[in-house]
């Protein structure tokens, strides 16, 4: 069955950099593969050993034998990624289902995928003989049912780093409850974003999923903290640059005051928003690291700075919602409108 669309935050950053075209058939279509994640296995796989412990063994198969090439790799996945589309998908009224099956026997499909992917594309019957070598690694795929593959010494970082978060007097108190203060852990939060009068759609739905919510009863309040296992923790300011963190954070600052507003018939819809924060670590100093963002970037993050070029997540919002609206994802809304882009190398 296809899946109900929404805005993530990762849709929403991922606009500005993306023909709408692909946009459309990446986020709302799914007919191709999004950007991989930046976070990296260990970051993964720490987080489920933190957050959602029982469900570590679902998410994760360890392996720790030789792998394929990056490349065939990439091949194979996207290759099932294609395979479980088909044998998924919603069927049409009256339509029976014609499954795929696991297996390297559709060349037409695996010559498709070695283009897309750029994989001997030129040499295609080189590309199908390599391949065909590695059928018992894509059968140890196919068991896996999608699950993430991690090395054993990287299961071990993982519990060592674990530990570390836990312990800390500066990060423990985040994921380790005490007298008067909760934590919730992955926290799925939807949410119909109300559009402006002049659009024909009332509102567009979001979502999110959040880390961590950390409620402190006593002094009625709540807080957005994310985990973070990057390759420097003490320079993260500069990876929170490169992939805008704290437009992520003002997107799920607005997801939790409306999720406040009917969390348990809205008990604890007066409580303070405090600002977010990023608990930090890496695998080499491993000491962790809390960052702290304030009210004014988020709100700049969401709304923009008026009559300047800086504009918010809320602004793409907008425009996604007049594409959705006129069905037209040929080119972006300024250049529907008029007939080009503008080119400003300067700043005036």
């Amino acid at each position: 069955m296809a899946s109900k669309f929404a805005l993530s935050q990762t849709a929403i950053k991922a606009w500005k950099d993306t023909p709408p075209n692909i946009w459309y058939k990446m986020y709302v279509t799914k007919e191709l593969p999004r950007p991989q994640s930046n976070a990296t296995k260990l970051g993964s796989y720490v987080h489920a050993l933190i957050l959602s412990p029982n469900e570590v063994d679902e998410k994760f198969v360890v392996y720790d034998k030789d792998q394929p090439s990056d490349s065939i790799v990439k091949v194979f996945k996207r290759y099932l990624q294609l395979i479980n589309n088909h044998n998924n998908r919603e069927l049409k009224e009256g339509e029976e289902l014609k499954p795929l099956p696991y297996d390297l026997t559709n060349i037409d499909l695996l010559k498709k995928v070695c283009v897309e992917i750029s994989y001997y594309k030129t040499q295609l019957d080189r590309a199908i003989k390599e391949l065909s070598k590695e059928t018992a690694y894509f059968e140890f795929l196919v068991s896996t049912r999608g699950r993430t593959i991690i090395t054993s010494a990287e299961v071990e970082d993982a519990k060592a780093l674990k530990e570390i978060l836990l312990s800390d007097n500066m990060s423990k108190g985040f994921f380790v409850p005490k007298k008067n203060c909760e934590v919730l852990f992955e926290v799925k939060i939807e949410h119909d974003l109300e559009l402006p009068m002049d659009f024909e759609l009332d509102f567009i739905p979001t979502k999110g999923y959040i880390d961590i919510l950390h409620f402190n009863h006593k002094r009625e309040e709540v807080r957005e903290v994310d985990l973070k296992i990057t390759d420097d923790a003490f320079n993260f300011h500069t990876v929170m640059r490169i992939f805008d963190y704290p437009s992520q954070h003002s997107f799920y600052d607005m997801l939790i005051r409306e999720f406040l507003k009917v969390y348990q018939d809205g008990k604890y819809a007066h409580y303070t928003v405090m600002n977010p924060l990023n608990v930090v670590i890496d695998n080499d100093i491993r000491i962790p690291y809390i960052y702290e963002y304030n009210q004014n970037d988020l709100y700049i993050k969401r709304y923009g700075i008026e009559n300047t070029n800086v504009k918010g997540w809320q602004d793409t919002v907008h425009e996604i919602a007049w594409h959705l609206e006129k069905g037209d994802w040929s080119r972006p809304k300024f250049h529907i409108e008029n007939k080009k882009l503008l080119v400003n190398i300067f700043k005036r």
